[in-house]
Formats: structure tokens, sequence, C-alpha cells
């Protein structure tokens, strides 16, 4: 890994489950762990216009120093963006040095508004 390619900030959020105290219900959320330096790679995207929504869906690469508590259950947070990782990849070809994280973005939006 040359010096400058991990240029982009990258937030990890797992996701925190508990209980509320109030009412008893199961609560899920997801909690900012620790904010790390990637290289992200857009993997490519698609677009679907179906009436006046615009559903977005794109895959990125992150590529990050390794880290062994990371699996599929959190998320990335990346330009006020929030990803979920579905799938965790060997980055180097020294074992245990880099980790590339697959993750998608999805959303949608309505343009009239």
């Amino acid at each position: 890994m040359r010096a400058g390619e991990l240029d982009q900030s990258v937030t990890l959020l797992e996701l925190e489950r508990g209980q509320a105290t109030t009412t008893g219900y199961p609560l899920e959320e997801y909690v900012a762990r620790v904010t790390i330096r990637a290289q992200v790679v857009p993997n490519g995207g698609s677009e679907r216009w179906a009436q006046v929504t615009r559903d977005y869906a794109a895959t990125h690469r992150f590529h990050i120093r390794y880290r062994g508590d990371i699996d599929e259950t959190w998320r990335l947070r990346w330009r006020e963006e929030e990803f979920a990782i579905r799938a965790i990849l060997p980055g180097g070809r020294r074992l245990r040095e880099f980790i590339d994280l697959i993750a998608v973005a999805s959303g949608a939006e309505n343009p009239r508004t």
C-alpha cells in the first residue's frame, strides 16, 4: 500500500441490541464504534425508476487495514450515507494486513419533493 491511498474517512457502525426500559420492546440501533481511513472504489450501480420514486443501489469496495472484529452485521458511514456490509474479503498478498469490505448503499428519494 502506497502512502496516501487510504484517503477517505469512514465510520464503522456496530449493531447494538437491547430493550427499551419503559415499553420492554427489543431495540436495534447502529452505534458508531470507530472512524478509520479507507480507499473507496465504486464497483457498480443500478438505478431504477418506478412511477415517481427512484430506487438507487450502489456497490462499493472499502479497502481498509485489517480488523478482526468486523462482521456482516456492521455498517459503514461514508459521506453521510450508510452502507450495509455484504462481504469481507482478504485485501492483499499478506494475510491480516488489509481487508476489502464489499458494501451496498440503498435508499429511495422522491424527485418531486
